[in-house]
This record gives structure tokens, sequence and C-alpha cells, in this order.
């Protein structure tokens, strides 16, 4: 019987191979859990196209893994960038104690389009905010969520370069294993 990890894997084969190309990135596991973490906290920013160049600079700069930096930014695509705004907005806007409305607007109403540029400033700091506040968590969780992953992955793969030469070492004989060691 399959385990829950290869049935999981088996539904959603994607997932998989970027679980395998993430625990493969080269570095070491601290930095590219460093780097992961700082992606991440840059994908919950509001400035759409600058999160990538922002994370692999300061990946650069602080000497952290920057394909893991941009891993991390990727949590914020056009799949997600709904759910995180409206998120980190809500958030936000708690934190500054500003008032969220719910309501949709009427299409095309030019009286809402003009309170949001009038209301941008605030918008964004809610958002800037909300981003700080989810960010810093998620990329605390991240760092320890990547390093432990990479770290397992490559006990793992060590094990397995290994135990050929544990084997080997098991079967032969104490002189083979010595071989100052004289028979007298």
């Amino acid at each position: 019987m399959p385990s829950k990890t290869n049935r999981f894997y088996q539904r959603f084969p994607i997932l998989h191979r970027a679980y395998e190309r993430f625990v493969k990135i080269r570095g070491n596991p601290r930095q590219i859990g460093l780097g992961f973490a700082l992606g991440l906290f840059f994908g919950m920013s509001p400035f759409l196209g600058l999160h990538s160049i922002v994370a692999v600079v300061l990946a650069a700069l602080f000497g952290w893994n920057k394909i893991a930096a941009l891993t991390g930014v990727w949590i914020s695509n056009p799949l997600t960038f709904p759910f995180i705004y409206s998120f980190t907005w809500w958030v936000g806007a708690g934190v500054t104690r500003t008032s969220a409305t719910t309501e949709l607007p009427p299409p095309l109403d030019p009286n809402y389009l003009a309170m949001l540029i009038k209301n941008s400033p605030q918008m964004l700091y809610n958002l800037v905010v909300g981003g700080v506040v989810v960010g810093l968590p998620l990329a605390v969780a991240g760092y320890f969520a990547a390093f432990w992953l990479v770290e397992k992955y490559r006990r793992k793969v060590n094990g397995r370069l290994h135990l050929p030469k544990i084997r080997q070492r098991q079967r032969a004989t104490p002189s083979e294993l010595d071989p100052d060691q004289s028979d007298s």
C-alpha cells in the first residue's frame, strides 16, 4: 500500500516536482532557508514588479541563496494576488484601525474611482503594514520549513551514498579493515 505522501504526490505531481527542485538547490541549508524566508516576506509586500528584484538584490547583499529567494517570492502570483492582498489589507486596516469597507462598487461608478484615488495613500499604508504583520511570521515559519526540508533531504541522500561503504565494512573481516594487524 503506498504511503500517504506518495498518494499525495500522485494526485499533485507538480508539487512533487517543485519539492524535488527546491531541496536540490545548491548551497548551505541555512542560506537557502534565509533566502526563502526573505522571498516570502517580500512576497507579502504590495509592490508588484519589485518583489523579485528587491529579494534577489538583498539576498545577494546578505549572501543568502538568490534562487530560494525567488522561489519564496513566487508565493505571490496572479492566482494568489487577490487573496494575499485582500488579507494583508484587512490585517493592515485592523492594525491601523482604519475602516474596512466590504461593499463592492457599482460598475464604472465615477464617485467610487474618485474615492479610491483620494484614499490610495491610506490603502497603500494598510497594505504595507498588513504585509509586514503577515510576512514576518510567514518568513520565520518558511525559514524553519525550508531548512528542515533541505537538511532532511540531504541526510537521506547522504545515507544512500554511504550505505554501500557501510555494508562493505560490515562484510569485511577484521584483517581487511586494519592492514597493520598481522596474524602471527
